[in-house]
């Protein structure tokens, strides 16, 4: 696959009245609700779960990255007669899935408002029920296949992913799941594995998190200026 740079990095304060973006456990993961604008769906409110120590708990905020570049890049074509303009999107009738979303799903309600088919997963079970609200409260478009679990490595779950994919696939997105280099293997084979589904080589979107890199781990700066987010794309 080639990879190709889709988009410049985002800079940790983000326009308008979208909140600034911090350290990644800080306050802001905490709250239980963060709001965001975005092309399409305008106003988000994603709600959390601040009690939970699951990592997929709050709504990251490469996910916002994510959901601002599909949303800002799903204009296809503009057509126009004499009466108005009618605005096309790229992803309508697409087919995706999700992996790692979390229970914040931003990025699956902008392909969802993009006119997509979309099939969210996650790894951890107790955040299913909060993903599966927060796209119900702020769908607008497209057809939602629910909220399921998906463990990388897990035959079975694979399985029960493909069948709820109908077998098409077009579009595989992600957003800051390879917080952990051991969970690299698995997700690259989850891509593999998904890529191989009947019909088209599915397009794939991961935006990831540039963070400090320490001896002991890798966590979110506390110096919001060094933190930065970029979406790439794999065909």
């Amino acid at each position: 696959m080639n990879l190709l740079l889709c988009a410049a990095a985002l800079l940790a304060a983000v326009a308008q009245d979208i909140e600034i973006i911090g350290d990644g456990m800080g306050p802001q993961h905490r709250r239980p609700s963060r709001h965001y604008r975005l092309p399409r769906s305008g106003v988000v409110t994603i709600a959390q779960l601040p009690e939970s120590d699951s990592v997929g708990a709050s709504q990251w905020d490469a996910g916002y990255c994510l959901a601002e570049y599909i949303e800002g890049s799903s204009v296809d074509a503009v057509r126009c007669d004499a009466a108005r303009c009618d605005v096309s999107s790229r992803y309508a009738n697409a087919t995706a899935i999700a992996l790692g979303a979390g229970a914040g799903g931003l990025d699956v309600i902008a392909l969802l408002n993009s006119g997509a088919t979309v099939l969210a997963t996650d790894g951890d079970a107790s955040v299913l029920d909060q993903l599966a609200s927060n796209v119900q409260a702020n769908q607008k478009a497209g057809a939602f296949l629910g909220a399921t679990r998906l463990r990388w490595a897990d035959g079975g779950d694979a399985d029960r992913a493909a069948a709820a994919l109908a077998g098409a696939l077009d579009l595989i997105v992600a957003a800051d799941v390879s917080f952990h280099t051991a969970d690299t293997r698995a997700l690259v084979d989850a891509l593999d594995a998904l890529s191989r589904l009947p019909g088209r080589t599915p397009e794939i979107l991961l935006a990831h998190t540039f963070r400090f890199l320490s001896l002991i781990h890798i966590s979110e700066p506390t110096r919001q200026e060094a933190i930065s987010y970029a979406v790439f794309c794999l065909k």
